[in-house]
């Protein structure tokens, strides 16, 4: 799946009030979630990794913490 498919997907799927951010400078890229609070949301360690496996794992927590929220 292409970088840009997996963004679609995630900003269809991610709750609402919820953020995720791709944050790059020179050498680096990671990614940061955050709740409808505004609190961050811890994810899990993403070094092998590629960017588009960091989404949908960093959507995956956003949901789980959505869902906890709810109950």
């Amino acid at each position: 799946m292409s970088l840009w498919n997996t963004v679609n997907k995630v900003c269809g799927d991610l709750p609402k009030g919820f953020q995720i951010n791709l944050c790059m400078e020179n050498g680096s890229a990671w990614i940061q979630a955050y709740d409808d609070q505004g609190n961050e949301i811890d994810l899990s360690d993403s070094t092998d990794k590629r960017l588009h496996e960091e989404l949908n794992d960093a959507l995956n927590e956003c949901v789980n913490v959505h869902r906890e929220i709810l109950t």
